[in-house]
């Protein structure tokens, strides 16, 4: 029986000089190439994940016997409203994606759902002041400290620093 290795391509020369190599202690003879770490932390920085209110739609609780883990109620601690570019095309093809109700909860529970209507209106794509309120509820509200709480079991996930932790512990999985 013939054994195959496949490789991995690499985005970066191997011979470049901003490449270096770091291996862990336990490694003797590491040939791993990195990227050097100015370029992790800008690579780091664009990728951020922010707790808007567009990822708290699409983010369920996985806790081992949790069935209905989805929507997740908001407990906040400092909210921040960042501006960001309206694209009225963008969030016109987003709210069909979006669990409209549970949005407006979300806003409610963070203090931002001012003009904000209940029900989803029709003709959304040709109202622009409806966009603009869809757009800032979405977009601009970021929970930067808080929690998320399960609706079933009530478990706790924090925000920090705008980034909630969905990370399980043992006992959860």
């Amino acid at each position: 029986m013939r054994e195959t290795v496949s490789r991995q391509k690499r985005w970066y020369p191997a011979s470049s000089p901003d490449v270096s190599l770091q291996c862990s202690s336990a490694e003797k003879n590491c040939s791993k190439p990195r990227k050097p770490l100015y370029l992790r932390v800008r690579i780091a920085k664009f990728f951020v994940a922010k707790m808007r209110l567009l990822t708290h739609n699409m983010l369920t609780s996985h806790v081992k016997g949790v069935k209905n883990g989805y929507p997740l109620a908001i407990e906040v601690a400092n909210v921040v409203v960042n501006e960001v570019d309206f694209n009225p095309e963008f969030i016109s093809r987003m709210i069909p994606k979006v669990d409209w109700g549970v949005l407006v909860q979300a806003a409610q529970q963070v203090g931002r759902s001012v003009g904000l209507p209940e029900e989803l209106i029709t003709d959304f794509e040709k109202d622009e002041e409806f966009l603009k309120k869809a757009h800032h509820v979405l977009l601009e509200v970021e929970v930067q400290e808080g929690s998320l709480v399960c609706p079933e079991s009530g478990r706790k996930f924090p925000i920090k620093n705008g980034i909630p932790n969905m990370l399980l512990n043992e006992d959860e999985v």
